[in-house]
């Protein structure tokens, strides 16, 4: 059975800096976390999809910062009302 993209639900996304991340469910099926791709910018202007690879403090920042949201879309229940955003820079 070939990918069918019309079967795949994007529930949340969200990016920091060229790294894209994403909830999504296909077919129906179980909710799943995907981190990445990185977009780039070729020297011609186009743009280039490569691996996440490992991240940064920012981008795992980011990550913690939307815990909640990206939870709540990969088990289908409402977030928690968040007060505030804290990053581990912002203490």
């Amino acid at each position: 059975m070939a990918y069918d993209t019309s079967k795949d639900k994007e529930l949340w996304k969200g990016a920091v800096g060229n790294l894209r991340i994403s909830v999504h469910a296909y077919n129906g099926g179980e909710a799943k976390l995907q981190i990445g791709p990185r977009i780039v910018e070729t020297k011609e202007g186009a743009e280039k999809f490569m691996k996440a690879g490992r991240i940064t403090e920012d981008e795992f920042d980011y990550l913690i910062g939307y815990a909640e949201e990206i939870l709540a879309a990969l088990t289908g229940t409402p977030p928690k009302p968040v007060v505030k955003k804290k990053t581990r820079k912002s203490k």
